[in-house]
């Protein structure tokens, strides 16, 4: 019966075990994630190109517009 008892503790330490590596990362996971992060960072590579384009192309459009305004004595 020791023996039993001794074999049935070990059992469940090891159904514990296997229920905590459930909830970790697998190499496939990771992988995953890894590429998420690759789309990410393509994205914010485009949203800084659209600001850095952006500002300029308004602030010289509000520029000619206010030289054409200025010209015209209404």
């Amino acid at each position: 019966m020791a023996q039993n008892v001794a074999a049935r503790s070990e059992s469940e330490r090891i159904a514990v075990l296997e229920e905590a590596l459930r909830h970790l990362a697998t190499k496939e996971d990771l992988g995953k994630l890894r590429n998420d992060f690759a789309d990410l960072r393509a994205e914010l590579r485009t949203i800084k190109w659209i600001v850095g384009l952006g500002i300029p192309a308004t602030a010289a459009t509000v520029g000619l517009i206010v030289q054409l305004l200025g010209q015209n004595p209404a």
